[in-house]
């Protein structure tokens, strides 16, 4: 017979030990593809945001002093508006606020205040921060 210690191999610990390795790695790998996946959507939507900021502010300046008045502007932004961007089906459950107030009196009367803010839901559902810009709309003289 022969002596089973002489023998050149491995044992099942060793292989259960490997294998358990093994499985650890591949896990943690597996997670930093999704956490991976899950910035790369986010920053995109992030770009998508900023460029619907760009497009509302431009639109807004665009017109007369006198159109832009005081108040909420946002129905024309929004889905069914009659200026919907777009880009704004390419974010999930999205929205466009744009409030318009007169700028502090320190500043003069000629001056209004428009602030433009963008809200979405973020990858897989989760909560992404609203993008918001600030804009001065002046009377021309």
């Amino acid at each position: 017979m022969q002596n089973i210690k002489n023998k050149a191999g491995l044992s099942l610990v060793e292989i259960l030990v490997a294998v358990f390795i093994f499985s650890i790695v591949f896990l943690a790998t597996l997670e930093a593809l999704k956490y991976s996946s899950f910035l790369v959507s986010s920053q995109e939507q992030t770009a998508i945001a900023n460029s619907i900021l760009t497009e509302v502010a431009e639109d807004i300046l665009l017109l007369d002093y006198a159109s832009v008045n005081v108040g909420n502007m946002s129905a024309n932004y929004n889905s069914g508006g009659s200026k919907e961007p777009d880009k704004l089906k390419d974010l999930n459950d999205s929205s466009i606020t744009v409030s318009v107030s007169d700028a502090d009196s320190d500043v003069g009367t000629n001056l209004k205040k428009i602030i433009i803010t963008v809200t979405w839901t973020g990858p897989y559902g989760k909560a992404s921060s609203p993008k918001s810009a600030t804009i001065y709309r002046s009377r021309p003289k």
